[in-house]
């Protein structure tokens, strides 16, 4: 799969997991964050800091490196994006990382 459209499938893959996980209210208002790894890239797809997840489209997420280098998107990254880069780093056989604030 090419770069670019494994990186359009995993927006369309955390646009999803977000929705679902607000829809069952693991999330309060804004909390929480989720984002999916692409290791070929390098970059990570997550959630943007403070935006609505009722109210959240494929370009609102933010596609980065793991030192924070926003390579798409013009939203900030979750304030999170540290862990989930932490995560990435240190399991390289994880490819998503959930952190819900569940009501």
């Amino acid at each position: 799969m090419e770069e670019k459209s494994k990186i359009s499938e995993l927006r369309k893959e955390v646009l999803t997991a977000a929705r679902e996980a607000y829809r069952l209210k693991l999330m309060a208002g804004t909390s929480g964050n989720l984002s999916a790894w692409d290791a070929a890239s390098g970059c990570l797809v997550i959630t943007p800091s403070g935006y609505a997840y009722d109210l959240m489209e494929e370009e609102d997420l933010v596609v980065m490196d793991l030192d924070g280098q926003v390579r798409e998107g013009f939203r900030k990254p979750s304030s999170e994006w540290r862990m989930h880069a932490a995560i990435y780093r240190s399991l390289p056989r994880i490819g998503a990382v959930v952190h819900t604030h569940s009501t």
